[in-house]
């Protein structure tokens, strides 16, 4: 090995020699909103309802904050922007009982709650007149009732229809119906629509004009047969005086299976219903429809395509546009999903999956209005059931955010959103010192497109980031519709700047260069440099910038000899990924991050042996070392800095790759999954075990040789390029002398 690495280390000397003398002399679903958390408590929330009216949204939850783990409150809040910003909550009971299986409904201003209490066993209601300002007294309005299974509210004008499971002494169990015609004044008699030899669960129920709908899940038909569980529909067309007979929606012969968690809507004689139906083994979202107000119904439609089973569908429309959201663990974690239809039902999009965090996220409701849907759901994320939100449509974010150098400035350029759900209106972009600090938060905002003339400018200039500052900027554009709705991409270009000094430094790239040339990457230090070194440990050889190559990338560690000491600033994007291959033995490679870790971080899950640093700026001691086999106190290396370049040392080939992640919706570090053999390779990135070997203790406490470069790491002096046409002439006069003494003899 050694051998070889002089003979490298020779050769690569007699190309510097040669060029010189003869020459005397650079990763939430598009269309989405970012998820809202709406509670901040350390008790639980959960059951959110939804409903929207225009601008106007409204939710209720259950809380169990202030009630000492016996108890549990209803909760509200509104949002009169259409969720972009929410009013504080407001806490709609105060009996120290347990609520249970709310639901909402609005009409213009007018606010229904229901809900199931457990101290009196009764349906509970509630009501605000003006937009949840005030509201009044809360007052039971039903007979015993079932709390396994909640209410559910209808309203048109003010007729109000509530639907719920009634019980009796025996625990006999009922489809129950209530109404009031006077907008929640008075209630008239409550009205069984099952008899005793039933079992109904899961009741839900719409109205349009004078006709209610109701489905429901039901163990046997009104006959006593007993189902596994099917879903059954019945109307009233006269406000709820007269009820037809019930149909089985799920009708299969000698039917073993099950179907549940039933949802309506309903647009004019158009009903639209899903449920869950484990019919091909695994319980899936399925839909139905009736153009007819419940007369004939359509052939069944399977929605959801999950290869696990789903839970609690959710449906609602406007005109032809239906949503419906629910949750599924085809994820390995159970996360919210939504599919919607454009026509009235008759083709739908694919399953979009609308949550991505690491907990559950589960029991969704959904509400539209206009072209808008509102997605509310229950979320562990925060370490505790939260309620959370999410809004469609968002603009879609601008595309191809390249960043330039300008004269003195810089420069940035993107291309405007195309078919956004929402038109975009302006652009907001938002500058940072700190890659991983965005907030977007009004003090961020650098420049702000609206009200200028120039609206849709898809180009800009920072007249106030000099490129002579030594200061770092980093920047995002964000496209914002007519309501304030902005898209939640985080796709960041920037400006770093690494200190170079006069001779001999090792740096890296943080940064994913558009245009990878020397000349263009360098060009803020054109003129200020000799060569630059790569190393290329595949082919354990020595590139030179002046003979090899004429590009370099992020993932390279850079050898660049300065000829006086100044300001590199490298212009990009913050890439998503890099992926760095490594060979068995040391490797000299970047470090694409613009977040400073300790080594053990950096480099979790490689396995890797040493790493070494070359500080400039040192001048006492630039050579960093660390070493798994030493003990801690003894490495000098610690962390692995933006814009550094590292000696790598590792035992087996394979792929060191770096992914920027996000937490909380906020931008926070990049991840460092493990290195694999190349035999084994998949994008698991499964770490390997820690294989340790010896140390040569007389050498540096080094695991073998650093390839040999144009810089003696261990007496730490550079080579005088100046010198090299010197001694190569004077060796050759020496040859010739010797030659002509030989021939004068």
């Amino acid at each position: 090995m050694k051998y070889k690495r002089i003979s490298s280390f020779i050769s690569l000397l007699f190309i510097i020699i040669v060029v010189l003398f003869s020459q005397n002399t650079y990763a939430s679903p598009s269309g989405w909103s970012k998820d809202v958390r709406l509670t901040f408590n350390s008790d639980q929330s959960s059951d959110p309802a939804i409903a929207v009216e225009g601008n106007m949204i409204h939710i209720v939850y259950g809380d169990d904050e202030g009630g000492g783990g016996s108890n549990r409150y209803i909760w509200y809040r509104n949002s009169s922007d259409y969720g972009k910003t929410w009013n504080e909550r407001e806490r709609l009971t105060n009996n120290p009982t347990q609520v249970n299986k709310l639901a909402i409904a609005v009409n213009g201003s007018k606010i229904h709650v229901v809900w199931y209490e457990e101290k009196d066993d009764k349906i509970h209601y509630i009501n605000s007149s003006d937009n949840g300002i005030t509201w009044s007294n809360n007052r039971a309005i039903s007979s015993l009732a079932w709390g396994g299974s909640g209410p559910k509210i209808a309203i048109n004008s003010s007729n109000i229809h509530i639907v719920f499971i009634a019980t009796d002494l025996l625990a006999n169990h009922f489809l129950s119906y209530i109404n009031s015609t006077n907008g929640g004044v008075t209630w008239n008699s409550q009205t069984n629509l099952t008899t005793i030899i039933r079992d109904p669960d899961q009741p839900v129920i719409a109205v349009n004009g004078s006709n209610v709908h109701i489905v429901w899940k039901d163990t046997s038909d009104k006959f006593g047969n007993i189902q596994s569980g099917d879903v059954f529909y019945i109307n009233s067309s006269d406000n709820g005086e007269k009820w037809s007979d019930e149909i089985n929606l799920t009708p299969l012969d000698n039917d073993p299976l099950w179907s549940g968690y039933p949802d309506i809507v309903v647009n004019g004689s158009n009903i639209h219903v899903v449920y869950v139906d484990d019919r091909d083994g695994i319980a899936q979202v399925h839909y139905k429809r009736s153009e007819d107000d419940g007369s004939t119904w359509s052939n069944d439609l399977k929605l959801s395509n999950s290869t696990i089973d789903v839970h609690t569908p959710a449906i609602a429309l406007q005109y032809d546009n239906i949503g419906v959201a629910w949750w599924d663990e085809r994820d390995d974690n159970r996360e919210i999903y939504y599919k919607k239809s454009l026509d009235n039902g008759e083709i739908w999009g694919i399953d979009t999956r609308l949550t991505y965090d690491s907990e559950y996220s589960v029991i969704p409701d959904i509400a539209m209005s206009g072209s808008y849907s509102h997605v509310v759901w229950a979320d562990t994320r925060d370490n505790n059931p939260e309620i959370y939100y999410k809004h469609y449509p968002v603009p879609y974010p601008p595309t191809n955010l390249t960043i330039d150098i300008w004269g003195s400035n810089l420069t940035l350029n993107w291309t405007a959103p195309k078919n956004s759900p929402s038109p975009v209106n302006h652009y907001l972009i938002y500058r940072v010192t700190d890659p991983n600090a965005f907030t977007f938060s009004d003090s961020e905002i650098i420049y702000n497109s609206s009200g200028t003339g120039n609206d849709l400018l898809t180009t800009w200039n920072d007249t106030k980031a000099l490129l002579n500052e030594n200061n770092n900027y980093y920047y995002i554009v964000r496209a914002i519709d007519a309501e304030g709705w902005n898209d939640t991409n985080t796709n960041i270009v920037g400006k770093y700047v690494i200190p170079m000094k006069k001779g001999w430094n090792l740096i890296s790239l943080p940064l994913a260069q558009r245009n990878t040339s020397i000349s263009t990457v360098l060009q803020t230090i054109d003129g200020e440099y000799n060569v630059i070194w790569i190393y290329d440990a595949k082919e354990d050889r020595w590139l030179s910038s002046i003979t090899d190559f004429t590009d370099i990338n992020r993932t390279m560690g850079l050898w660049i000899h300065m000829k006086n000491s100044c300001n590199l600033s490298i212009i990009g994007a913050v890439p998503d990924s890099t992926d760095i291959a490594l060979y068995e033995g040391w490797n000299l490679v970047g470090y694409p991050s613009l977040k400073p870790r300790n080594l053990n971080d950096a480099l979790s899950g490689i396995t890797w042996q040493a790493v070494q640093h070359y500080d400039a700026f040192d001048v006492n001691k630039p050579w960093k070392h660390n070493s798994t086999n030493k003990p801690d106190n003894l490495n000098d290396l610690k962390e692995m800095q933006p814009g550094s370049g590292y000696w790598v040392y590792v035992t087996i080939n394979g792929t060191w790759p770096l992914t920027r992640v996000f937490e909380n919706n906020k931008i926070v570090v990049w991840e460092v999954y493990g290195l694999e053999e190349k035999e084994n390779y998949h994008n698991n990135y499964e770490p390997l075990t820690h294989n340790s070997i010896d140390i040569d203790e007389d050498n540096n406490n080094e695991i073998d040789e650093v390839p040999e470069a144009p810089i003696d790491k261990n007496k730490d002096e550079r080579i005088d390029f100046s010198l090299f046409p010197l001694i190569i002439l004077i060796t050759f006069v020496f040859a010739e002398i010797v030659l002509l003494r030989k021939r004068w003899r």
